[in-house]
């Protein structure tokens, strides 16, 4: 490897490093709005970043939590798209013996 192989693998190494960092701030900033945001329970919603791409998963209780959450997070700086991949939570009906 020569010498701007060398410095090339370094700066590579080097915005991995600050993306998994602002990744994280991402993500941490989501679960913080998601959780303060009173007009949805986030107790079921996971959220994962890769390169300020946001994924929701998990359960709403209905489907305008769903688009709730994803105007919640929204205007998070960094965030370059968001992948709401929310389901509708399913209701168990228990049987009575």
């Amino acid at each position: 490897m020569n010498l701007k192989e060398t410095n090339d693998a370094i700066n590579q190494q080097s915005h991995i490093g600050v993306q998994k960092f602002a990744d994280e701030r991402i993500q941490e900033q989501c679960h913080e709005t998601l959780f303060r945001c009173q007009q949805l329970d986030a107790t079921d919603i996971k959220v994962d970043v890769i390169n300020g791409v946001v994924e929701l998963r998990g359960y709403a209780q209905n489907q305008k939590a769903i688009q709730v959450a994803e105007s919640c997070i929204g205007s998070i700086k960094g965030i370059i798209d968001i992948h709401n991949n929310l389901q509708l939570r399913q209701i168990r009906k228990e049987h009575l013996s």
